[in-house]
């Protein structure tokens, strides 16, 4: 279904004049759209693919880690922390593709594979990141809560709290927007997991392994402060590829 004549004093952008279904309003046009990428098969499930995508985006932290936590020099610390960094955000978009079935359709399955590939290698809860995508489609696809989702979807941290501390500079207002992002999504991590406390119960578990295995077993092998370093670098750096 792909309609071409758009009537410009319509009330919705891009109403088709010539498909009846929307003429009766009865197909709006996300669903039109939606028709048409089902039928085009992109919303197939394919296990083999988002699981090479989830294979090589946990190597890719891992890898990013021990070159950063071993570097000689500088250049192989931002080389370990970019890979690393960039490997991160990616974790994130494959939770998102497996948060939506595209690994498996079975919803408990989804969220383990999530809080490995995402809570316990990124630090960021998985629960909290399916939390806001859920929010993100409601404001996006039910035209009758986008006054309310600004609000609902607000970052404290990022928005009022950087806020607060650069209210007297745009410029550095919207640097640290950029370069904080990374670290505020933790930390609004912890901010949902403490008002969730029953549901997020997986996610304590994965982040207590991931602040194990990625800040205390390496500030235990070479230090508090490389260790520490290389950790912050990865949120930071994350923060304009997001």
């Amino acid at each position: 279904m792909t309609c071409t004549d758009t009537d410009p004093s319509a009330t919705a952008p891009g109403h088709c004049t010539s498909c009846p279904e929307q003429a009766r309003g009865k197909v709006t046009l996300y669903e039109s759209l939606r028709t048409d990428l089902e039928a085009a098969g992109c919303f197939d499930r394919a296990p083999a693919h988002y699981a090479l995508r989830a294979a090589l985006t946990v190597a890719g932290i891992g890898t990013g880690y021990v070159v950063a936590w071993t570097a000689a020099t500088w250049p192989a610390f931002l080389l370990g922390v970019a890979l690393a960094a960039f490997a991160t955000v990616q974790a994130a978009f494959v939770a998102h593709e497996i948060g939506d079935g595209a690994l498996t359709p079975n919803r408990r399955l989804s969220m383990l594979l999530n809080h490995a590939v995402m809570t316990f290698m990124t630090g960021t809860s998985a629960s909290y990141f399916d939390y806001v995508h859920h929010l993100h489609h409601q404001v996006v696809l039910r035209p009758s809560s986008r006054k309310a989702g600004p609000r609902t979807l607000e970052n404290r941290y990022e928005i009022r709290g950087i806020k607060r501390l650069f209210a007297g500079n745009g410029t550095l207002f919207a640097s640290a927007m950029l370069l904080l992002r990374g670290v505020c999504f933790r930390l609004e991590s912890f901010r949902f997991l403490a008002a969730n406390p029953r549901r997020t119960r997986g996610d304590v578990v994965a982040l207590a392994l991931h602040y194990l295995v990625w800040l205390a077993a390496p500030a235990a092998a070479i230090g508090a402060a490389p260790a520490a370093l290389a950790w912050v670098s990865v949120a930071v750096l994350a923060g304009p590829y997001i």
